[in-house]
């Protein structure tokens, strides 16, 4: 069982669930939905203790015990609020609680969870993307020259991007893939592939399979910014086709490896 949690209009949940149907995969083996009705409606159950971690969730009125879950696509709007039912203390403490149970639940999960974000992002901590692009930047042998999307800063809080302004150069790390964004020297691919064995252990470290780097431009390139929840708007269709494989084949893993 595959699980998408997007909005409607994702141009990468959309992608992946095209090639759910081509991968054999029925309506019996996925479930879509947005973070409004996780959050709403979903209802939860995690046991864990010294010999191991147990649970089940129901969404959409079906119960998936963890061990049915093949894997998670992770690409929430995050701008949901409780209903207007709480009060503003009640809500606050309704909204933390919330996040803290997903949290849980996904960092419990046994399957691929794309992405498994670090407690930072769910707290909103603008220092987050600044610490990925660091490791990042060390797993790939680059200097560091970091500075956030005009958006992040002018609200105060984490904001999906997409690719940058003309100049730059970036690619995609998805898996073991490395897609080259329309702006991207082969040169640089090519060294992010040789480094690849490092890019695995920063990966499997901060839970983020699949990311957008992007690099200054010129001779000597420098790592800018790391996106954990790249946007695709701009994007080839052909860049957009491969992140859909590449995402499909971190999902079925399991399957695909006989587990």
């Amino acid at each position: 069982m595959i699980l998408l949690v997007s909005n409607p209009t994702d141009i990468l949940s959309l992608e992946v669930l095209l090639r759910c149907s081509a991968c054999g995969l029925g309506r019996e083996d996925v479930i879509a939905c947005d973070d409004k009705t996780l959050f709403d409606s979903a209802s939860l159950a995690l046991r864990m203790d010294r010999t191991g971690t147990e649970g089940s969730l129901t969404i959409l009125d079906r119960r998936l015990a963890f061990d049915e879950l093949e894997g998670v696509l992770y690409r929430p709007g995050r701008w949901w609020w409780p209903g207007e039912g709480f009060d503003i203390q009640d809500q606050m403490f309704v909204y933390h609680e919330t996040m803290a149970s997903w949290f849980a639940i996904l960092s419990a999960l046994p399957c691929r969870v794309v992405n498994r974000f670090g407690l930072s992002w769910w707290l909103q901590d603008l220092n987050y993307p600044r610490q990925l692009a660091v490791g990042l930047a060390e797993a790939l042998d680059l200097p560091a020259r970091i500075s956030a999307p005009a958006g992040e800063c002018a609200v105060g809080r984490i904001v999906p991007s997409g690719p940058p302004p003309s100049g730059s150069e970036w690619m995609y790390f998805a898996g073991r893939r490395v897609i080259p964004g329309a702006q991207c020297t082969e040169a640089l691919v090519e060294h992010a592939e040789a480094r690849g064995y490092a890019v695995d252990a920063w990966q499997e470290e901060t839970g983020l399979s699949v990311v957008r780097a992007d690099f200054t431009g010129g001779e000597h390139p420098a790592l800018r910014y790391v996106e954990g929840f790249p946007l695709l708007e701009g994007e080839p269709p052909e860049v957009i086709a491969e992140l859909g494989d590449a995402v499909i084949e971190l999902l079925l893993e399991k399957r695909r490896a006989g587990v």
